[in-house]
């Protein structure tokens, strides 16, 4: 059961470490970016470091590389939510309130959200990290007051984000309807409108349930093998990078770029510019509004001409 378990955790990490490579390479590779794929961008890095970490974790050489695999995984960890806050709170504050978010604001946010990640990722690892059987974890063993306090922060913080997400999108949700509808698209009539919304919150709740569920269980008592436990739990937190990057960069504008990538298409750039243009002009709508709602750009804009023609 330890191999399997192991096994396991291994390809959810390698399948994850792929995934957000492709969106990397994708997001890096289109000309012409926005704000999302900016944050995005950001996003699919903390997954990967992430992902790289959990095999440092599992096969630690030495107490030091221990420490410091904890240090960088707890500082990305921190940092994955608070840039999930900072991508629901931006496509509120542009679709909502229908304002723009400088590249100032958001690097700065960005230095915030990492200091703060640095500075509770280093006290937790430093203070709690013991090592058990060539395991490190954190544990109470070390200082069981800090532990508590860390955990009080770690899942307030956490049910914040959770609750937040939930707010914008619910409002970027009515927006986008009204929209859809105004333009008489096919997305507006179906029973659940905008899924992808809905994937965010239930994404992000499936990063927060196995931890808290196991922190229960630990804290009653229940656990009697302390390493499959832990191991149990990195096999959920491995698997969850690859579902965070289908959700956030598997996209209609991902999987057209990708295919133009494999099959390059001669008209691509003349078309990728003349929608560039309707975007500046606000003829479109960004790029990221229509991935939300699974609709094309092309399929838009005829949708908009037929509406001006009746």
């Amino acid at each position: 059961m330890h191999l399997a378990i192991r096994i396991f955790i291994i390809i959810g990490s390698c399948l994850g470490f792929i995934s957000s490579t492709l969106v990397i390479i994708e997001l890096c590779w289109i000309k012409y970016k926005d704000l999302a794929s900016l944050l995005i961008f950001f996003l699919m890095i903390t997954d990967i470091v992430m992902e790289l970490m959990l095999p440092f974790i599992l096969y630690l050489e030495s107490s030091y590389g221990c420490l410091c695999s904890i240090i960088v995984g707890a500082i990305f960890k921190q940092l994955h939510k608070y840039i999930i806050f900072f991508i629901a709170y931006s496509m509120y504050h542009v679709i909502v309130k229908e304002k723009n978010i400088s590249f100032k604001i958001i690097i700065c946010y960005l230095i915030f959200a990492f200091t703060l990640s640095a500075f509770i990722g280093i006290v937790n690892a430093i203070i709690l990290t013991v090592e058990i059987n060539e395991i490190c974890i954190m544990s109470t063993e070390s200082n069981t007051v800090i532990y508590y306090i860390s955990l009080i922060w770690e899942y307030f913080s956490d049910f914040v984000v959770l609750v937040s997400l939930y707010f914008f999108y619910m409002k970027i949700k009515n927006i986008l309807k009204k929209e859809a509808e105004n333009c008489n698209l096919k997305s507006a009539r179906k029973r659940i409108f905008a899924k992808r919304l809905f994937g965010y919150c239930a994404i992000f709740g499936f990063y927060i349930l196995p931890y808290l569920l196991g922190q229960i269980l630990y804290g009653l008592g229940q656990v009697k093998n302390t390493i499959v436990f832990q191991e149990l739990l990195w096999l959920a937190y491995s698997w969850y990078p690859l579902l965070d990057s289908m959700i956030y960069g598997f996209t209609k504008s991902f999987k057209k770029n990708i295919f133009n990538c494999i099959w390059k298409s001669p008209d691509f750039d003349t078309i990728e510019e003349t929608l560039q243009i309707l975007r500046e002009e606000n003829i479109l709508r960004p790029r990221f509004y229509l991935d939300m709602i699974e609709e094309s750009e092309i399929n838009f804009i005829i949708k908009l001409m037929l509406i001006r023609l009746d």
